[in-house]
């Protein structure tokens, strides 16, 4: 048989992957099989092993490349837009069945797998990189314009602004007792504090 080149075996790996989360999305962690994962992208065991050594390999390799699609930050030039940003993301986390509750739920499980997984890790530097690049370009851009001063600085207000919406998102899907709207309002009163917003309302 001929040997694929670069660019089909990188497409076919980028195919499992996607495939693993859809899989991954559907039934979770625990009940996604290499099976179901070959089945999904059309592919034969052999081929998953060309690319993944196990399971888990392909589980990070999609969750890698989903949370490199999505993090990107889209960058605000004023705090209305800014903590507008952070009220859409919490909305669509917020509404049952959504597509980012699914991803939200498959991130505990992620967690989960790396904490207790033996071998190569992902590095998600990059990702985070990318997802924090624009947060701080919104809020260099929103201190110019005078409406915030960080009275923490600008890399620790963007590490706690991240870890408040992290925080926030987790009770919102562990506490199904508590009052959404009131979770939101707390989230964006906690976002200006952080970041000094000068106006009395955030």
């Amino acid at each position: 048989m001929p040997k694929r080149d670069a660019a089909y075996m990188a497409g076919q790996r980028d195919l499992i992957a996607r495939a693993a989360f859809e899989c991954l999305i559907d039934k979770g962690v625990a009940d996604t099989s290499i099976r179901d994962i070959c089945a999904k992208a059309g592919v034969s065991i052999g081929a998953f092993y060309t690319h993944f050594s196990d399971r888990q390999q392909a589980i990070f390799a999609a969750c890698e490349d989903d949370l490199g699609s999505i993090v990107g930050w889209e960058p605000s030039s004023s705090w209305h837009e800014y903590s507008n940003a952070f009220a859409r993301a919490w909305k669509e986390l917020a509404e049952a069945g959504s597509r980012a509750r699914k991803r939200l739920r498959l991130s505990f499980q992620f967690v989960g797998e790396l904490a207790l997984y033996e071998g190569e890790v992902p590095d998600l530097a990059e990702v985070n990189a990318k997802h924090f690049g624009g947060m701080r370009e919104s809020l260099e851009k929103i201190r110019a314009k005078g409406e915030i001063d960080l009275p923490l600085g600008l890399e620790r207000t963007v590490q706690l602004h991240a870890r408040l919406y992290h925080g926030s998102a987790h009770v919102l899907m562990l506490r199904s007792d508590r009052d959404e709207s009131a979770l939101l309002a707390d989230l964006l009163a906690g976002l200006a504090i952080v970041a000094g917003y000068k106006a009395s309302n955030p």
